[in-house]
């Protein structure tokens, strides 16, 4: 079952095969010799080198060092885990080295759309292992075609299976389809590979493909994808990812709550806790130091990065965290475009029901604007960036301000009003619904009895109940003076 396709998505690279056919000699490995002039003669492009096992990397990263003469990042089956995360990391890094020695493991589960050369020392026989290793170059987020090397000698078994994959099944040039069941059918003669053995292979291999695309599920593709829908939630993702919004956010929430931030890159930081004195605040514990950018590309080509959006559980755990907290419920702030002071309040409309029930009211955040005379500012009030150190001048606003918030709390009363009776109003349409349903049912199924019935009509009824009971709850204060009243144009000031 396919959900999507290449063909269907599109936007893929395209892959370059390059066969390197070497004579034999006597004067050493003549592979190793290729490499080393090869990744000299690119000295600025990244280089994936996929070899057989540890003893091959370890000979050929030996061999490279005495060579060419720069960093080389490795990594293979005989090493700890955190290590061989430490290698790849080190190569994802725009500076890290140009090359990447790994043994077979390095053909699963990592990603380097980052890199453009794919160099293949080691070729198994499974085509579908060979699918797996270009797997790593080849997908979402690379922007280059792919060079695949495959270097061998000539008149080697290695020289028949790299024509008996490319010929007959052209795994290096496209995505590859159906490889193992190829391969099990003529792998007993690999052993010698003829023109008589590539026609068989490639007419099997068209055979295969053409039933699996007989047999796909057409409504199925067309469904997964809605190209017009998905085109403007990728448009809104990128238009909301190019605001510094969150970074701006994150930096001052980290100031708060004691969270280091160390800028070791334009879009990489380092957090550490050594500082934190909130306890609460959603920060892993269990990693010395975390590495986070606010890039979604950069994050794409540093699987050891973490990627902070609006989603991601350290941001909402700690704009959650501000919420529920006390911290910043009372605030002071400057304005241009007010002529008196105005006193901000955001209401909650909290409902005390359990939770089975259907009591439910829409988005409850009721914001509250009245200035010095009682009276409701309609308009939205643009904050300055400047603070102070002060809250009231000469007390002038410490007798109005028991007033002022009286005041939006009875404006906020009305709007609440307004909301329990919408929502009382949809859940009785609801209760009328759900009953007619549950009555019209028992009329022809003897299995609802009369008492079901009579159960979910005092549940309508305690959630009804429990909405009309919805009460206020004061959530934040801010408090916005003219900037002539805070001073702030005083040049003694």
């Amino acid at each position: 079952m396919f959900h999507n396709t290449r063909r269907t998505v599109g936007g893929f690279p395209r892959r370059v095969p390059q066969l390197v056919a070497l004579s034999p000699t006597d004067s050493g490995n003549q592979i190793l010799k290729w490499l080393a002039a090869f990744l000299r003669d690119k000295p600025h492009e990244k280089t994936l080198v996929i070899c057989k096992d540890s003893t091959e990397v370890l000979d050929t990263a030996e061999f490279l060092y005495s060579t060419v003469g720069f960093d080389i990042a490795a990594f293979h089956e005989k090493m700890p885990l955190l290590q061989c995360d430490r290698q790849a990391a080190w190569f994802a890094e725009e500076q890290g080295p140009r090359v990447l020695l790994t043994s077979g493991i390095g053909g699963e589960g990592r990603n380097y759309q980052f890199c453009r050369n794919l160099i293949l020392l080691d070729l198994p026989e499974d085509p579908e292992l060979v699918e797996q290793r270009i797997g790593r170059l080849d997908r979402i987020g690379q922007c280059n075609n792919i060079q695949i090397y495959v270097p061998f000698i000539k008149r080697t078994p290695k020289a028949g299976l790299v024509r008996w994959m490319h010929e007959g099944l052209n795994a290096f040039g496209q995505t590859l389809v159906g490889g193992y069941a190829v391969y099990q059918k003529f792998r007993n003669r690999l052993g010698q590979v003829t023109d008589s053995l590539i026609n068989a292979t490639r007419a099997e291999h068209q055979r295969l493909r053409q039933k699996i695309e007989n047999g796909r599920n057409i409504l199925l593709e067309l469904s997964s994808c809605r190209k017009d829908i998905a085109d403007q939630l990728v448009s809104t993702v990128q238009a909301e990812e190019q605001v510094s919004a969150l970074q701006e956010y994150m930096l001052t929430v980290f100031e708060l709550f004691g969270v280091e931030v160390e800028q070791l890159q334009p879009q990489l930081m380092k957090l550490t806790a050594d500082m934190l004195y909130c306890e609460e605040f959603p920060l892993p514990r269990d990693r010395e130091n975390m590495l986070v950018t606010f890039s979604r590309d950069y994050a794409l080509t540093h699987p050891t990065v973490t990627l902070l959006s609006w989603q991601h559980p350290i941001v909402q755990g700690a704009m959650e965290l501000i919420i529920s907290s006390a911290r910043g419920t009372a605030a002071f702030a400057v304005s241009d475009d007010i002529e008196s002071p105005v006193l901000q309040a955001v209401f909650e409309l909290e409902i005390v029901a359990d939770r089975k029930l259907e009591a439910h009211l829409p988005p409850t955040h009721l914001p509250i604007q009245v200035d010095t005379e009682l009276k409701p500012v309609k308009h939205k009030i643009q904050i300055g960036k400047d603070a102070l150190a002060w809250l009231l001048k000469q007390g002038e606003l410490q007798d109005k301000l028991p007033e002022m918030v009286a005041a939006c709390r009875k404006n906020a009363q009305v709007l609440a009003e307004e909301l329990i009776a919408d929502a009382v109003h949809n859940l009785q349409n609801k209760r009328d619904r759900e009953l007619r349903r549950l009555r019209e049912l028992a009329e022809i199924n003897d299995h609802i009895q009369p008492g079901e019935i009579q159960v979910l009509a005092d549940e309508f009824a305690a959630a009804e109940d429990a909405i009309g009971k919805a009460r206020l709850r004061l959530d934040s204060l801010r408090l916005v003076v003219e900037r002539d009243y805070a001073g702030l144009n005083d040049p003694i000031r």
